[in-house]
């Protein structure tokens, strides 16, 4: 299995490699992308009823050369970080990970490297951006890379049980096929948990569900609850102890995010596990 990882020298990156450490893969790529505005603003400052000509081409100047020096700190810090990662894995896990560099637009990029690859995974924030629109900066990730998407927790756990939010979505049978086909190392026990749908159609697709994943050796638990959707996915992952929740994401179509985009956003605010997001 080919696995894309987001690394960026956060805490969110020491969690991820610790998690390709479980998963025991060897196709691995490490991707850093260093953003676009890594620079002054210059160009939107107007000098011309401040300074005369001279001191404003020299004022340019200065701010050229600074903007250049800046450029080649970022780049040296983004080859530290992918070399320190790569090497970590090598050392610690005899993983052998090829590294991405870029530069500019951070979801085209990253959408772009996860077109032939299996899985991506990245940090449920980005660094510098605690307490930031966490939403935001994954659902544009969602949107664009249309591919299964590993965001990982600031605190580390080996995903050993997981939770199976499960409404018989086309999502929710990608994710039975990717659980099918591909194991986390770790992962033993799957609660496939059913919220505010009883119908004879649901129970049929959820108990299809379990077999399926009982055929794959995972230990099966099937749940069927009344409530709301998220709190009370919140409420059985606290109560199961469970290390990861396994959901559906956002529609492409602002219909389907005016009804189900709401709950993907609270579960990825509220909820503390690695959530796997199809």
């Amino acid at each position: 299995m080919k696995i894309l990882n987001y690394v960026d020298g956060s805490v969110y990156t020491q969690n991820i490699l610790k998690i390709i450490g479980d998963y025991k893969q060897n196709d691995i790529f490490l991707i850093h992308i260093v953003p676009q505005g890594c620079h002054s603003d210059r160009e939107n400052t107007d000098y011309s009823l401040t300074l005369d000509l001279d001191s404003r081409n020299k004022l340019l100047e200065k701010l050229v050369n600074i903007d250049a020096q800046r450029s080649k700190i970022y780049n040296e810090r983004a080859h530290i970080i992918l070399e320190h990662a790569a090497e970590h894995l090598k050392t610690h896990f005899e993983i052998k990970a090829e590294t991405i560099l870029e530069r500019g637009d951070f979801s085209d990029i990253l959408s772009h490297h996860a077109q032939d690859k299996d899985l991506l995974i990245v940090g449920k924030q980005r660094e510098g951006e605690a307490g930031r629109n966490v939403t935001s900066y994954l659902e544009t990730i969602i949107r664009s890379a249309q591919k299964p998407i590993l965001a990982v927790s600031d605190y580390y756990t080996p995903f050993k049980q997981a939770v199976f939010a499960f409404d018989g979505s086309v999502r929710n049978q990608r994710a039975l096929d990717f659980l099918e086909k591909h194991h986390f190392a770790t992962l033993t026990d799957i609660h496939i948990l059913v919220v505010d749908n009883h119908s004879s159609d649901i129970i049929a697709q959820a108990e299809d569900a379990q077999r399926r994943l009982n055929e794959q050796n995972y230990q099966t638990v099937l749940t069927f609850k009344e409530g709301r959707v998220a709190p009370t996915i919140e409420d059985y992952i606290v109560y199961t102890k469970s290390d990861l929740l396994i959901a559906g994401a956002y529609g492409h179509s602002q219909v389907r995010h005016f009804f189900v985009g709401s709950t993907t956003d609270r579960l990825l605010k509220a909820v503390k596990t690695s959530i796997l997001l199809f």
